[in-house]
């Protein structure tokens, strides 16, 4: 199994530090040529750009310092905002807990707990119905018992008993 250079030995290669064994194995194998030959082309396109940036202009490196400089002057505007949103935010997010906290801590309104039974209500019913009827409905309370003509006997016994109560 063939081992590839590392790049160390690429860098040394690079500089000019030949070593035999690095050497014979750039002979042999064709993807360490390959990298070579990039680091190569990386290394030649790094030198063309510096030599093309040092013969620029010093006015164009006074141009490019300003703009640095003023970008680097502008963020105190920036973080005069970035505080007022962030102390907007903390408030924001403070009344929420408070209103929360208010809420979960207010005692609810519980419901009355008076729970009427079914012989409770069937009993007051039944007292309710039976019970005296005032004297001015005294005879739309006879008229009504007279003209009910129904078959149900527990029906007839309450009218008849609220009748006798009434008299």
């Amino acid at each position: 199994m063939l081992v590839h250079l590392s790049e160390e030995q690429l860098a040394l290669l690079l500089a000019g530090n030949d070593a035999t064994s690095a050497a014979d194995h750039l002979g042999a194998c064709t993807e360490c040529q390959q990298k070579l030959e990039i680091w190569k082309t990386n290394l030649r396109q790094l030198r063309d750009d510096i030599s093309f940036s040092s013969q620029r202009s010093g006015a164009y490196w006074h141009i490019q310092r300003n703009a640095i400089t003023s970008r680097l002057e502008k963020p105190a505007l920036n973080n005069f905002w970035n505080f007022g949103w962030t102390l907007a935010c903390y408030a924001l997010a403070l009344s929420v807990l408070v209103l929360v906290f208010i809420n979960f801590h207010q005692p609810g309104i519980t419901p009355p707990k008076n729970e009427i039974t079914d012989e409770a209500l069937l009993s007051d019913l039944e007292d309710r119905m039976t019970e005296d009827v005032p004297e001015a409905l005294q005879p739309a309370n006879l008229l009504v018992s007279e003209m009910s003509d129904t078959e149900d006997h527990g029906t007839k016994i309450i009218h008849n008993e609220a009748l006798g109560k009434s008299k």
